[in-house]
């Protein structure tokens, strides 16, 4: 063999790229973002599922993506406001004629912590991520809006459950200009 260095380098590759991934995956928490990421579960993923139901002008499947429930994250008095607003923004996207396409603008994590919700730089810790996206309808006309997806059922426990998978699921939609009903910003842990 003329190169025997380059067959080994071949040889060796994928035995690197197995080492890397094993190593990679002792961080419990990069494991399962991974497997999220892999089975389309975050919350970017729901955000498109919701929007490519709305731009396909299929009501019943915005609706079923957009989960209305109580946790310990809302007070179960809100649950009407909550049902109201997810007839209303889905009527008044799919009236608006939106594109299935979309831009994220930003993402905020939350994480529960001391009986309060703060912000944190980890989706790995998050029990909450609000998405502030720009559709476009018909026109071409920009739109504003955010999406609170949270991890179902409520409380993410992350590191204290040993980082098992979230299941990601729409909880509010509303414009930039409104406040949410699912989990307002003065919340504390127990949505009061």
């Amino acid at each position: 063999m003329k190169h025997p260095r380059f067959a080994i380098l071949i040889v060796s590759l994928p035995l690197i790229g197995l080492i890397y991934l094993c190593a990679w995956g002792i961080v419990p928490d990069r494991m399962a973002a991974l497997v999220e990421h892999v089975m389309g579960n975050t919350p970017e993923a729901q955000v498109a599922v919701y929007l490519a139901a709305v731009a396909h002008g299929d009501e019943v499947a915005a609706l079923d993506t957009w989960e209305l429930g109580t946790s310990e994250l809302m007070d179960s008095t809100r649950l009407p406001d909550l049902q109201a607003r997810r007839q209303t923004v889905t009527q008044t996207l799919l009236s608006r004629r939106i594109r299935a396409d979309f831009d994220i603008r930003a993402i905020e994590w939350y994480a529960i912590c001391c009986m309060a919700f703060h912000r944190t730089d980890s989706p790995g810790d998050a029990t909450g991520a609000r998405v502030f996206i720009t559709v476009h309808d018909q026109t071409g006309a920009a739109l504003l809006y955010v999406v609170d997806v949270f991890h179902r059922p409520g409380r993410y426990r992350g590191e204290e459950a040993n980082y098992p998978r979230h299941e990601w699921v729409i909880r509010d939609v509303y414009p930039v200009d409104e406040q949410p009903i699912f989990w307002p910003t003065q919340a504390s842990y127990g949505g009061v």
